[in-house]
């Protein structure tokens, strides 16, 4: 600006020649981009904050839910939106600190996803990491969680109280395979460190106790690596950081999200060279800090991520079958949802095998076939195809977990299933009513996102005449109750009884979050 000359007629030349006024103009386009700025942030916060939790305590959809309990939900909920708006201020004040340096994109706080239609949405897996809460135990909290449970589902089976069925994690602590942070930075903002937040307050951390072996491992060698001085360029762009592994450890993979270097004219394309030298030798130097990080990648806003090494890890877990017991294997990609603890995912396979072996029974008379809605990485499907002679349908909406489920029906020789990329609701509008004489049953599982099924894909199953048998895997007991309940669509109004319900606890350090499976015959 030193280099601009005034004119008379109220109007700036700039160094190139072009005029540009100063009579307003400019006050008026930084009050218009001040408030897209806010409106962005509030969304960015509302999207991360549970309000189907909140709706579904304080609304008639859940009717039964005692007063006392209902006061526990609505502090947990609000409790919860405290803390989520906490954590994105944290991202959200990296951020400003970068556009304050000429670097920053103001979206760039966000957690960046692979996935363009998620069958999960990233807001609920930042939930998953931000809905735990120090118990001073490890794991105290399931007995409270069963007894919720039981509470709210005790009248589902002709009247007789269910008998909830339970598995609690078998760690206590080091059990999350899956963790996100956000990033706090000093006072200079010379240094970086991962932060979480709890109670409502955005906290810096050093240590992460839930976190599997090889998160806590990636997570030293990240504060390590990022805070050198040969790293500055990717230390002031990172907003957030994830770290996915498998049980044993031995392959982690660091999910690194960064703002973007905005440019008034366009990309630079010698800056955006630049910066992937400078990524490729910070990922270089994390896989070389540790040995077991196999790939890094970098996601950016409106950018395809960038891999160094690989985006993958593979997981194992020993199943039961007809024929006695089985390895399987299954590929997690970063960026898209796989169960944050697999020691509770191999227990599940394992309740689902049982399921599928009393479904089955003589001969498979009561279900020929398997269908999975909502199917992710075809993780059930490859657990349970092998029980229906009838073959098996899994339907998954991301394109890239249909592809990782393809690979995993290859990798475990899973000949009789195949998969679809399509919409759980689009996919049922599209299926025709089955005819009387139809002689195919089915047995159809879903594993929807913690809202719940859509009225659509609620409608099509319940009233489908081939469906003897509903698995419904539930990350939220009021999004399953709800659906149960629902006086025209729901499975009481539909004809179901309850047959089995058991709770798996795959975050014991949780108050809130417990997932349940129920198994819904038609009488």
């Amino acid at each position: 600006d030193d280099d601009d000359d005034d004119d008379d007629d109220g109007r700036r030349r700039t160094t190139d020649g072009r005029r540009r006024r100063t009579d307003g103009s400019d006050a008026r386009r930084h009050r218009r981009g001040a408030r897209r700025h806010r409106s962005r942030r509030r969304a960015r916060v509302e999207s991360l904050v549970p309000s189907r939790i909140i709706d579904a305590a304080r609304d008639d959809r859940c009717g039964g839910v005692d007063a006392a309990t209902r006061g526990v939900i609505d502090r947990d909920a609000d409790a919860r939106v405290k803390t989520t708006a906490a954590y994105a201020d944290v991202g959200a004040r990296a951020v400003a600190r970068d556009d304050e340096d000429g670097d920053g994109d103001e979206d760039g706080a966000t957690r960046e996803s692979a996935r363009s239609a998620p069958s999960r949405d990233d807001a609920d897996d930042a939930r998953d990491d931000d809905d735990e809460e120090e118990d001073g135990g490890g794991g105290g909290f399931f007995a409270d969680k069963v007894r919720f449970v039981r509470d709210n589902f005790n009248a589902y089976r002709d009247g007789a109280r269910t008998t909830v069925e339970t598995f609690p994690s078998p760690r206590a602590r080091g059990f999350r395979a899956r963790a996100a942070f956000g990033i706090a930075r000093g006072d200079a903002g010379d240094t970086v460190r991962l932060a979480t937040a709890s109670g409502g307050e955005a906290r810096a951390v050093d240590a992460f106790p839930d976190g599997a072996a090889g998160v806590e491992r990636a997570a030293g060698a990240f504060a390590r690596v990022v805070n050198r001085s040969s790293h500055r360029g990717v230390r002031r762009r990172v907003a957030a950081v994830n770290f996915l592994t498998n049980r044993v450890g031995d392959q982690v993979v660091v999910g690194v999200t960064t703002t973007t270097k905005t440019k008034t004219r366009g990309v630079d394309e010698e800056d955006e060279e630049e910066d992937r030298r400078a990524f490729d030798a910070f990922a270089a130097a994390m896989m070389k800090d540790d040995s077991t990080i196999v790939g890094v990648v970098r996601r950016r806003r409106k950018r395809a991520p960038y891999v160094v090494g690989q985006d993958f890890v593979v997981e194992t877990m020993t199943t039961t079958t007809c024929d006695g017991r089985r390895v399987v294997e299954f590929k997690h990609t970063e960026g898209s949802f796989s169960n944050p603890n697999p020691d509770v995912a191999e227990l599940t396979a394992n309740f689902l095998c049982d399921v599928a072996r009393e479904l089955t029974a003589n001969g498979g008379e009561r279900a020929t076939r398997f269908v999975e809605l909502y199917a992710g990485c075809g993780n059930h499907t490859v657990t349970l195809a092998p029980y229906f002679r009838g073959g098996a349908l899994a339907v998954e909406i991301n394109p890239a977990l249909v592809d990782a489920a393809r690979e995993n029906f290859a990798r475990n020789n899973v000949t009789n299933a195949t998969i679809v990329n399509a919409a759980a609701e689009d996919w049922a509008s599209a299926q025709r009513a089955p005819r009387d004489d139809d002689d195919e049953r089915a047995v159809v599982l879903v594993d929807p996102p913690r809202a719940g099924l859509d009225a659509k894909t609620l409608d099509f199953i319940t009233s489908s005449k081939a469906f003897d048998a509903v698995i419904y895997v539930a990350c939220d007991a009021l999004s399953l109750k709800r659906d149960i309940e629902d006086p025209e669509r729901g499975f009481i109004a539909r004809g179901f009884t309850l047959a089995r319900l058991a709770a798996f606890d795959h975050a014991p350090t949780s108050r809130r979050w417990i997932e349940l499976v129920g198994v819904f015959v038609r009488a």
